[in-house]
């Protein structure tokens, strides 16, 4: 029960919490494995967390940071069978998670506008600005 209550408490999560969980994960993994925190590893996955703090839209960019670690399902495929040969144990468990995580949100088909959408005149654009604040028609 406590595993569904986790994971309905993930999908309410926004996607840069979810990735910044998931990155807080690997890094602590790595950390009770021995790597250094002023290595290479730990230096990448930094750099994700500095990226989307930072960002002005901290789910655009973690998004774009999913879709340049999983840019297609063959990457994905080729990392979940390349990292088993090298980590191991509670890293190599967290890091196939944060790969899901990123297949996931960087596969995710994007909403497009509706079919009905269509690129209004100048015309148009002017008279909604003029209701929207209160202007009286030109005429």
């Amino acid at each position: 029960m406590s595993n569904q209550t986790s994971e309905k408490s993930q999908t309410s999560k926004s996607i840069s919490e979810r990735m910044l969980s998931a990155i807080e994960t690997v890094l602590h993994s790595a950390y009770m494995q021995g790597y250094d925190s002023n290595g290479k590893f730990f230096k990448r996955y930094t750099k994700y967390v500095q990226s989307i703090n930072s960002a002005y839209s901290k789910n655009g960019k973690a998004r774009s940071i999913a879709k340049w670690i999983v840019p297609d399902e063959d990457a994905y495929n080729k990392k979940t069978t390349e990292y088993p040969n090298y980590y191991k144990d509670e890293l190599l468990t967290s890091l196939l998670k944060f790969l899901e995580l990123c297949r996931e949100i960087a596969l995710a088909p994007q909403q497009n506008k509706p079919k009905n959408y269509r690129i209004p005149s100048k015309d148009e654009a002017d008279s909604l600005m003029d209701e929207i604040f209160g202007r009286k028609n030109k005429k």
